[in-house]
C-alpha cells in the first residue's frame, strides 16, 4: 500500500516565552515571567509553578553510574553538565534514599536530545487539581486484535486515528495542533489500550476480562495522571510501529514526535518529581504502573537496556511494600492493592523469563531476593481463570513452581560461579565438562521431570477450566498453550539437566508435538507470543539436533508474530540465526553473542 498523506510539518512559532510559567505555557499566554508568580496567574488566583530544565541530562549505565557514585553524592543541585537534578534530603525520602531515575529508565539519546527541546507543559511540579469526572471512552470502535487483518486494522485506523485525521487536513503538523488533552486523542487512546489488550500484553485475557482490567486502571488513572501518560505513551509506540512496519511513515513520525515523546516526558518528570517523596501506597502503586508499562514497550530492545526498566519495576514493587494501607481501604486504595498484586504477578513472570532466557539473567541478583519474590507471589484474581489458568503467562498456575525451582537454580549456581542463563546452558551442555555440576543438574532435572508428570493436566480438567470463555477460538488457542508450555517445559529440562542423547528420536517427536499443537491454535498468528519462550526454546532444540526443517517451521512462527507487531518475536529470529551459524561452524565458545542480551518475553 503506498502512502500520500502530503504532511507538512513545520515548527510553528510560540506566542508565549519558552520561559514562562507551566500555566501560562498551558493557556498559551504570554507569560510576563514574574516570579515567584507572574501577574496573570495572581489575577486568577491559581499556583504559579516555573519548569526548570529537563532532569535527564545525562543517562549512565552499570559501571559508569558505579564510578559516578562519589561525585554524584558530593553535587550541589547540578549535574557535570550544567542540567538540573533534583537533590532529595535522606529525611524526605518516603522509599529508598536518593533513588535515581536512571535506575528506572532508559532513555535512548535520541529521544533524550528530543525530550531536552520540549516546551510541553508537564505535571512535575503541579499542585493536583480537584479532578473533574469525564471518564474516556473505550469503545469507541470494536477491532478483534487477535485475528483482524491489516485491512480492517487500516479501516479502522483511517476512520477513528485522529492523527490521521490532522495529517490528511493539510494543516501543518506542529505542537500547537496536536493536544494531548483532546477527548478524541484519549477516546482514541484507551479504545486502542482495550482492543489491542494492552498493546498485546495481555494477549491471553477473554475480552471481558480485559475491560474489567481496563476500569481499573480507569480508576486508577482518575487520581493519578501518570497512568493515563504511561497508556498514551504505551499506544503512542504501538501505533508508530504499527505506520511505520506498513511504510505509513508520516504518520509514523507523527505519532513517535506529537505523542509518544511528549506523553513520554511528564511521566519522567512526575517520576523524577515523586520516586523520592511519596509516602502514600496508592501513588507508589501508580508510579511503578507507569515504570512496568514502560518496561513492557521497551522490551523489545536490541540491547541490555530492558533489564533497567526491569529492576526499577522491582524497586517500585519493594517501595510499595513500605506503605501498605490498613484496613478498612479506601475505594482509591483497594483498587491500587488489585493493581499491585496484578502488577506483583507480571513482574514475577518477566523476571523469571529474563532469568531462564537472558545471557545475564533477570534484574534480582541476591538468592535472598528471589526466593522472598517467587515464594510469596499468591496470584491476583484478575489473572486467573478456572481457578487455575494464568492468562498472564498462558499456562496452568501447576507449572509455577517448577519455574520458580529452575529460576532459583540458575540463581544458585551462578553465585557459585557457573552462569547457565540464557544461551550459556548451550554453551555448557557443548564446551564444559563439569562433572560435580552435571551431576547435580541431573539429579535436579530427574526430580523436575516426575514433578512435570504429577501436574499433567488432561483435556478433560482444561475443558472445565476455560469453559467460561466465550470466544471458542480463543479457548482452543488457551488449551493448547498450556500443553506447549508442558511440553517445552519438558523438553527444555530434558536436553540441557538431564541430557538426553541429541541423537534420541524422543526429542523429534516432542518438537513434532510442539509444533503440531501450536499451529492447531485458531489465533496462533497472535496469540502464540504468550508462548514465545516455549518456540524459541523449541527452535533452538530443533538447530542443535540437525532438524532443519522442524526449525523453520518453528522460525516461520515466529516471523508471523514479528509481522504482527511483535518485535521481541523479530529478536528471537536474529539470535535463533546466529546460533545456528554458530553451530554449524562448530565454533562453540562463541555461542553466547554479548550484543543478543535479549529477554524472550
Amino acid at each position: 500500500m503506498l502512502q500520500n498523506t502530503g504532511v507538512v510539518m513545520k515548527k510553528r512559532k510560540s506566542p508565549y516565552s519558552r520561559k514562562g510559567c507551566l500555566q501560562c505555557k498551558k493557556s498559551h499566554t504570554k507569560c510576563d515571567e514574574t516570579k515567584p508568580a507572574c501577574l496573570k496567574c495572581v489575577k486568577r488566583n491559581v499556583e504559579c509553578t516555573y519548569k526548570v530544565s529537563f532532569v535527564f541530562q545525562k543517562v549512565e549505565t552499570g559501571k559508569d553510574r558505579e564510578s559516578a557514585g562519589a561525585a554524584d553524592g558530593a553535587g550541589a543541585g547540578t549535574s557535570s553538565d550544567g542540567g538540573y537534578e533534583n537533590v532529595v534530603p535522606k529525611g524526605d525520602s518516603g522509599a529508598e534514599p536518593n533513588l535515581d531515575l536512571r535506575d528506572y529508565i532508559y532513555v535512548s539519546p535520541t529521544d533524550l536530545t528530543f525530550l531536552n527541546l520540549l516546551t510541553f507543559d508537564t505535571q512535575a511540579a503541579k499542585v493536583a487539581a480537584p479532578f473533574v469526572p469525564s471518564a474516556p471512552l473505550t469503545n469507541v470502535f470494536q477491532l478483534s486484535w487477535r485475528n483482524a487483518s491489516w485491512v480492517e486494522l487500516y479501516d479502522t485506523l483511517k476512520a477513528y486515528d485522529p492523527i490521521q485525521a490532522i495529517c490528511n487536513s493539510g494543516a501543518a503538523v506542529d505542537t500547537g495542533i496536536i493536544s494531548l488533552d483532546s477527548p478524541e486523542l484519549l477516546n482514541f487512546v484507551w479504545t486502542m489500550m482495550r482492543s489491542t489488550l494492552g498493546c498485546g500484553n495481555f494477549i491471553m485475557y477473554p475480552q471481558e476480562r480485559f475491560d474489567v482490567f481496563v476500569g481499573l486502571l480507569l480508576d486508577v488513572a482518575e487520581k493519578y495522571q501518570i497512568v493515563e501518560q504511561a497508556v498514551m505513551y504505551d499506544v503512542a509506540l504501538l501505533m508508530k510501529d504499527i505506520y511505520f512496519k506498513n511504510a505509513f511513515k508520516d504518520y509514523s513520525h507523527i505519532w513517535d514526535r506529537y505523542v509518544r515523546m511528549p506523553s513520554l516526558k511528564p511521566c519522567l518528570d512526575t517520576l523524577q518529581h515523586r520516586i523520592n517523596k511519596t509516602t502514600d501506597f496508592s501513588e507508589v502503586v501508580s508510579l511503578a504502573l507507569a515504570v512496568f508499562l514502560l518496561f513492557a514497550a521497551n522490551s523489545t530492545y536490541r540491547n541490555a537496556e530492558w533489564r533497567t526498566h526491569l529492576k526499577g519495576s522491582w524497586h517500585m514493587m519493594q517501595s510499595a511494600i513500605d506503605f501498605l494501607p490498613r484496613e478498612p481501604l479506601t475505594f482509591i486504595s483497594g483498587r491500587c492493592m488489585e493493581l499491585y498484586q496484578l502488577l506483583k504477578d507480571w513482574f514475577c513472570h518477566a523476571e523469571i523469563l529474563a532469568c531462564i532466557t537472558s545471557d545475564n539473567g533477570g534484574s534480582i541478583r541476591t538468592l535472598t531476593e528471589l526466593n522472598g519474590l517467587l515464594s510469596n507471589a499468591p496470584y491476583s484474581h484478575h489473572n486467573i481463570l478456572g481457578g487455575r489458568y494464568d492468562l498472564i503467562r498462558g499456562y496452568v498456575t501447576d507449572l509455577f513452581p517448577i519455574f520458580t525451582k529452575i529460576t532459583l537454580k540458575l540463581l544458585d549456581l551462578k553465585s557459585r560461579g557457573v552462569s547457565l542463563h540464557g544461551t550459556n546452558i548451550l554453551r555448557f551442555l557443548l564446551v564444559e565438562h563439569e562433572e560435580a555440576v552435571t551431576l547435580e543438574l541431573r539429579g535436579f532435572g530427574l526430580t523436575l521431570l516426575r514433578e512435570l508428570q504429577v501436574c499433567k493436566v488432561t483435556d478433560l480438567e482444561l475443558c472445565e477450566i476455560v469453559r467460561d470463555v466465550s470466544d471458542l477460538r480463543l479457548q482452543y488457542t488457551m488449551k493448547n498453550s498450556a500443553k506447549v508450555y508442558h511440553m517445552t517445559l519438558e523438553l527444555y529440562v530434558k536436553v540441557f539437566f538431564v541430557c538426553v542423547p541429541l541423537d534420541s528420536a524422543e526429542l523429534v517427536s516432542t518438537l513434532e508435538q510442539i509444533l503440531e499443537t501450536l499451529y492447531a491454535m485458531p489465533y496462533y498468528t497472535t496469540s502464540s507470543v504468550a508462548c514465545h519462550w516455549g518456540i524459541y526454546l523449541s527452535a533452538l532444540v530443533s538447530a542443535l539436533i540437525g532438524q532443519k526443517n522442524i526449525h523453520l517451521h518453528f522460525v516461520d512462527i515466529l516471523s508471523k508474530l514479528a509481522s504482527n507487531g511483535m518485535i521481541v518475536a523479530a529478536n528471537s529470529i536474529t539470535r535463533l540465526a546466529y546460533i545456528s551459524r554458530t553451530l554449524e561452524n562448530k565454533n562453540y565458545e562463541a555461542l553466547v553473542n554479548p550484543s543478543h542480551d535479549y529477554i524472550v518475553y
